[in-house]
């Protein structure tokens, strides 16, 4: 059963939603691109913003997502884990790449 955009833009903004509070954000954003990507992805037009998040999710899945060690706020480039469950679904609905178990 094919869904109307809004309805895929809402369940993509959830599934951005879950990874970015999850894990992270892209490797390569600064806390401006962050800002400036949240307002873009906030677009009125619905498939300029679905279309914005399913590229920034196809690069979290490809490269991973920056994870903080240790208190100092180093940072480290991580996989997303196959072992989650919802990841694995992401994969399956959006047609994304199954992340590398090491990078």
């Amino acid at each position: 059963m094919k869904t109307g955009i809004a309805e895929q833009l809402a369940q993509i903004k959830a599934d951005y939603a879950y990874i970015t509070k999850n894990y992270g954000y892209v490797d390569n954003y600064s806390e401006h691109q962050i800002r400036q990507h949240e307002r873009l992805i906030a677009e009125p037009r619905k498939q300029v913003a679905f279309e914005c998040i399913r590229e920034t999710l196809q690069e979290i899945f490809e490269k991973g997502y920056l994870k903080k060690v240790g208190t100092l706020g180093h940072k480290v480039l991580e996989p997303l884990p196959l072992e989650d469950d919802r990841v694995k679904e992401m994969c399956l609905r959006w047609n994304l790449p199954f992340p590398q178990t090491t990078l």
